[in-house]
């Protein structure tokens, strides 16, 4: 198991590298759902504004 995590001596390299692309896509996937509530509800206060007119 431990040859398999090394990879070669490259180990370092490629699991730090999995790990960034992780986070990378974490942080990706955490701005997205910010920026659908936000306008989910910019949307439902423009269409509350609407219906009281």
């Amino acid at each position: 198991m431990s040859e398999f995590l090394s990879q070669g001596g490259y180990g370092f390299y490629v699991w730090s590298s999995f790990a960034v692309s992780a986070a990378a896509v974490g942080f990706m996937i955490a701005f997205t759902l910010c920026a659908w509530r936000k306008a989910k509800r910019a949307l439902a206060a423009l269409q509350d504004s609407e219906t009281n007119f």
